[in-house]
């Protein structure tokens, strides 16, 4: 086997992302960006059949890069880096990439698995195989991506994987990958390839932030059967996938030929940090298990919105109005009272209606500030969430987008887990069926 660079004393000193700032620029007026890799980066429909669906961080890596650089996601669910040279979107990458693109290269969730015999044979790497090692997985990276990608001129970028929401009894996040993270640092000091170490610093993030603070990063099963609870602990929803494209994307610029990629103004966008009429709508609605498909009934919200058939849905269900014109204003970003107006009818709508402590709101510092309509409702959603009387929500202002994955994940908790629709029977009204 080829092995074009021979680790020398300069190249061991080479390490992962913060290390590598050689930069150089190249005449191409647009630079794909290809990746390879697992569920963690791949792209989903927003039919995912999930509560709270998945998203990978290869779905929104180009809104944080400038113009020229053309992101083509190519990572599969399920997927090692074995079996992924398998399929057709391998043959693809083969294909297009060309001299000046660029690779990331992201596998080990499912390169671990031996747990079955098709597993052995199908997609599992040994971790700690050299690169020369024929079933290592040191090897699979390197014939199956780094090498194809040297010898058509494109430049591989290795990724370590996303951390999984584990943690130990000291609240620090488990490593649950065992030696496959250190073979990707190895392989990219033995190679001089760069290395983006997006394990370290999901690592930092979690133990940084803590197990409840970062559960609105991950999706949510239907079923509470699946994972705990419901809660799936490897898949980012949309919320995690923007914020795990964010940090590779500013970490890219460590990467030689990658200086100025990044679109700074898109890091600090709005749209980022806020949540719009749409997106709030279309989680909740998914929340309820209840959409269905229907026609217009908002001349601002065009079948092309990807929230169509949730926000028909809201209207059929009183979840929403429009406004003194029959708007939606979908682009609009939502503000908290109204925020919490849609949560109180989504309760009331279970036919579970949110206790309220009327103290909550009576002491509550900016109850002058909220508007008459949504004075009741936003006394009942403080009170669900347990806010004191001095509580910094203003309920004029854009609703963010990490304070309402915090909301969403407590009605999951309510619906799926604990259903409070039964909370409200006594033993007696129960029907027993034997």
């Amino acid at each position: 086997m080829k092995l074009k660079r021979i680790i020398t004393g300069v190249l061991a000193s080479i390490m992962c992302v913060g290390a590598f700032n050689v930069t150089s620029a190249f005449a191409s007026d647009e630079t794909n960006i290809f990746i390879v890799g697992d569920s963690t980066s791949c792209i989903y429909g927003y039919d995912d059949n999930y509560a709270l669906p998945r998203a990978g961080w290869g779905m929104y890596l180009g809104d944080f890069l400038r113009s020229k650089y053309h992101v083509e996601d190519l990572a599969m669910s399920g997927r090692s880096s074995k079996s992924f040279a398998t399929e057709d979107n391998y043959k693809k990458l083969l294909s297009e990439m060309n001299e000046g693109d660029y690779v990331l290269i992201q596998f080990g969730h499912n390169d671990a698995k031996n747990k079955t015999e098709a597993d052995i044979q199908n997609r599992y790497t040994d971790a700690d195989g050299d690169v020369k090692t024929e079933g290592s997985f040191k090897n699979s990276l390197y014939k199956n991506y780094i090498e194809p990608a040297e010898e058509k001129g494109a430049k591989p970028v290795l990724l370590t994987p996303i951390v999984r929401h584990e943690f130990d009894e000291n609240g620090k996040v488990i490593d649950a990958h065992g030696h496959y993270d250190d073979a990707i640092r190895e392989l990219a000091k033995e190679t001089n390839v760069p290395c983006i170490d997006v394990n370290q610093m999901t690592t930092d993030l979690y133990n940084k932030s803590g197990s409840e603070e970062t559960r609105i990063l991950h999706a949510l099963f239907k079923s509470t059967e699946k994972g705990d609870n419901g809660f799936d602990y490897t898949h980012l929803n949309h919320f995690g996938g923007m914020t795990v494209a964010k940090m590779v994307a500013q970490a890219l610029p460590s990467v030689d030929g990658l200086a100025n990629c990044v679109n700074t103004n898109a890091i600090n966008d709005d749209k980022y940090k806020f949540m719009t009429r749409d997106e709030f709508v279309g989680e909740i609605v998914r929340l309820t298990d209840k959409t269905e498909s229907g026609s217009a009934v908002f001349a601002d919200v065009t079948p092309d919105n990807k929230y169509y058939d949730e926000i028909y849905t809201a209207k059929k269900l009183g979840l929403v109005q429009g406004d003194d014109k029959g708007l939606f204003n979908p682009n609009d970003y939502i503000t908290v009272q109204d925020a919490f107006v849609i949560i109180d009818r989504m309760y009331k709508e279970e036919n579970v209606p949110l206790k309220t402590d009327e103290a909550v709101f009576s002491q509550f510092k900016y109850a002058s500030e909220t508007s008459d309509y949504a004075k009741d409702a936003v006394a009942n959603v403080l009170t669900k969430l347990n806010k004191s009387a001095a509580s910094n929500i203003l309920p004029k202002m854009k609703a963010e987008k990490s304070a309402c994955y915090v909301l969403f994940d407590k009605i999951y908790n309510d619906f799926y887990v604990s259903d409070v629709r039964n909370e409200a029977q006594s033993a007696d009204e129960i029907e027993v069926v034997e």
